[in-house]
């Protein structure tokens, strides 16, 4: 299940490299087709890591440092397509979504993309046009939406932590279904650029992390 953001900073304190971190995480998420519509490449994450080690090197403060996380396919990411999960609709990013500099900024480590239901609509997770996000508590039942590969990713440990949207319920309903946590917060509180929008006075980015003290 979910991987505490604990776990990754004990592998660094344990010697382990921020790149064999990444890279694993990258591995892992390869085998997890249902969630993911986009993984960057290998060359991609291990300069992010290695920049990350670089950092460390030079003793700057990284609270995220090495934790590998993923974002929903309605935020920007350069040289990424945003899609909404739809391919017909993708667009090439030019520049990235501030609240995903942000975490990279921390020491984060991106790795992809998550699918999620079309154009951020609908609640059940299940309007994919590719392989169907399976629950990860139990494949029987629905994974939720609308960031059903975000949590779902969380949820099974892939990641640390992802950046989703949220307007209704979006990222509330999969992380309650998935067993993590979701909070939206106060609409301006975290940058809303680089986002495809829904409702542009309800729409918020928000981390879904697994456990509510890392909000």
């Amino acid at each position: 299940m979910s991987s505490a953001f604990e776990t990754y900073h004990a592998r660094l304190a344990a010697g382990e490299r921020a790149e064999t971190i990444a890279l694993t995480a990258l591995a892992e998420a390869r085998a997890a087709p249902d969630c993911f519509v986009t993984l960057l490449s290998e060359e991609a994450v291990r300069a992010s890591a290695r920049a990350v080690e670089a950092r460390l090197a030079a003793d700057v403060d990284l609270p995220l440092a090495a934790v590998p996380f993923c974002v929903k396919d309605n935020l920007d990411v350069a040289g990424l397509v945003t899609s909404c999960n739809c391919p017909g609709f993708g667009a090439l990013a030019t520049a990235t979504a501030p609240a995903i500099d942000n975490a990279i900024a921390a020491g984060a480590i991106l790795i992809g993309k998550n699918t999620m239901d079309q154009f951020a609509t609908g609640l059940n997770g299940t309007r994919a046009p590719e392989l169907l996000c399976q629950n990860a508590l139990n494949p029987k039942i629905i994974p939720g939406g609308l960031s059903s590969g975000s949590a779902v990713a969380v949820a099974r440990g892939l990641c640390g932590f992802a950046l989703d949207s949220d307007t209704g319920g979006s990222g509330r309903v999969p992380a309650a279904a998935n067993g993590i946590v979701g909070l939206k917060p106060t609409p301006g509180l975290i940058s809303g650029r680089g986002m495809v929008h829904c409702n542009r006075s309800f729409d918020v980015i928000k981390p879904l992390p697994c456990r509510a003290r890392r909000l």
